[in-house]
């Protein structure tokens, strides 16, 4: 068993992991106890819901982390390109370059409908949203920001679950890779093609 979560929050951390790796309906009692280092009383006295609630805890942690990492940058930064990057960047190290399941993902594969169907759909559409926000500020891309969105983020989903599934780390990155070479080739400026001043 794990050493006993000191928080709620740490136990929540605890929670995305276990539910990033065996899905919600994967998840037992014993396995929560294991992860969080937590007895029943606690777990209850934390999540009064249940596991359900576990789980809405853990899709709001990564709702966070989305919104303050990816989504508001994309929004705020003045050109598409350095947006774009930067999400990359981010997203790279969020899933551990390929390492790392999309927890949202993998609660949307599980049987349907389920209780979390509503808002990973949200999710989804916001990180469209958020992508094609950014590219319709860029002149090259004028018209092409919906199209550019989805296949982008079908490209991150798409090579992180082969990386995954093919325990090869490297197809994410180099997906990754490829995805910023796009964004150089068809958004301006570059940051990461920028000649030094």
């Amino acid at each position: 068993m794990a050493p006993r979560a000191a928080s709620r929050e740490e136990a929540v951390a605890r929670l995305v992991e276990l539910f990033r790796t065996h899905g919600y309906d994967g998840v037992s009692l014993s396995r929560v106890t294991a992860a969080t280092g937590l007895g029943k009383g606690s777990l209850f006295n934390y999540f009064p819901g249940g596991k359900e609630e576990m789980a809405n805890a853990a899709l709001d942690h990564i709702d966070g982390w989305f919104e303050t990492r990816i989504f508001a940058p994309l929004r705020a930064v003045p050109t598409a390109s350095a947006g774009l990057i930067a999400m990359l960047d981010g997203v790279e190290a969020y899933f551990h370059s390929g390492r790392r399941a999309c927890l949202m993902a993998v609660f949307a594969l599980e049987s349907h409908p389920n209780p979390f169907s509503a808002r990973i759909g949200s999710y989804f559409r916001a990180w469209l949203e958020a992508i094609a926000s950014a590219v319709e500020r860029d002149p090259q891309a004028s018209g092409r920001a919906q199209d550019f969105a989805e296949n982008m983020l079908s490209a991150i989903q798409g090579g992180l679950l082969l990386a995954i599934a093919l325990n090869e780390p490297a197809r994410f990155t180099n997906t990754i890779e490829r995805l910023r070479r796009d964004c150089c080739a068809h958004l301006a400026p570059c940051p990461a093609m920028a000649s030094p001043s």
